[in-house]
């Protein structure tokens, strides 16, 4: 493997943000197509849609306090992340509401994983690129700020390489045959940032 230890910051985030256009927002596939979603699905995001172009905005989990959960919370966020490595092990550290994540890099899956938001992620090398696995998610995640939803059959993995010394780029599938008809990817790449760049606090519950 390759060091990946740093602050990073993403350079694009996956619908954009919530100032953008409601056409920019929309959430589209790794190469700009509309994701797969099944009738029951596509509705349900649709009525979002609708519903953001004449003021009644979505109310996502994260405006509740509750976590992104995976894999907006590598997708969407705004904040800064910082990876720290160990053996057998890598740490996602993030800003925002203060998540961390583990990848578990010397064990399988566990066999029955209680489902969670950020899900029960394992990962190995394949030469320079780093691959992770997540299973045991909750199905109470959406992928993007109009409320794509998620169920607890999501499966996604990651294929992380760092191209270049400041970059870092990410490839993610997503296999969620109770809200997909077929697996689909996202792309995102993160810049390093200097060396005095650190994690702030970020308390959701305090003025929220």
């Amino acid at each position: 493997g390759v060091d990946l230890s740093g602050v990073w910051i993403i350079d694009r985030r996956v619908g954009a943000s919530t100032r953008a256009p409601i056409d920019q927002r929309i959430m589209r596939d790794g190469a700009g197509q509309p994701v797969p979603a099944q009738p029951w699905a596509q509705k349900l995001y649709d009525d979002n849609v609708e519903g953001e172009r004449v003021g009644r905005t979505f109310v996502t989990p994260s405006t509740l306090c509750l976590p992104h959960g995976m894999p907006e919370m590598m997708t969407g966020a705004a904040y800064p992340i910082e990876i720290i490595q160990q053996p057998g092990k890598v740490a996602f550290i993030h800003e925002l509401q203060r998540a961390f994540r583990l990848v578990y890099l010397d064990r399988g899956h566990k066999p029955d994983p209680d489902p969670t938001y950020h899900g029960d992620s394992v990962g190995h090398w394949e030469g320079d690129t780093l691959v992770i696995d997540t299973i045991g998610l909750n199905g109470k995640n959406v992928l993007d700020m109009l409320g794509m939803p998620t169920s607890e059959k999501m499966h996604v993995v990651e294929r992380i390489t760092r191209p270049a010394h400041n970059k870092l780029d990410i490839k993610l599938t997503i296999d969620d045959p109770g809200v997909f008809t077929r697996t689909w990817e996202q792309h995102v790449t993160y810049s390093l940032q200097p060396r005095e760049v650190e994690i702030g606090e970020y308390i959701c519950e305090d003025g929220n």
